[in-house]
């Protein structure tokens, strides 16, 4: 760039978040959303133990 040409932000900006998103970012987004998910089901399938081990109907509907 020469000292006459004026710096467009918004330009680099765009291509910046781009890179990102095609270089670092996705794999690292990917990464975190799978774990949090994976941790909200191992925490789902603990709190529902206990629901499933009380019910001694064998499926039957009592009344």
């Amino acid at each position: 760039m020469e000292s006459g040409e004026e710096f467009d932000f918004e330009s680099f900006k765009k291509e910046a978040l781009a890179g990102l998103g095609e270089g670092v970012l996705a794999p690292l987004l990917k990464h975190l959303l799978e774990s949090a998910l994976e941790g909200e089901f191992a925490h789902h399938l603990s709190q529902s133990k206990g629901f499933w081990s009380s019910n001694k109907s064998g499926g039957r509907n009592i009344r």
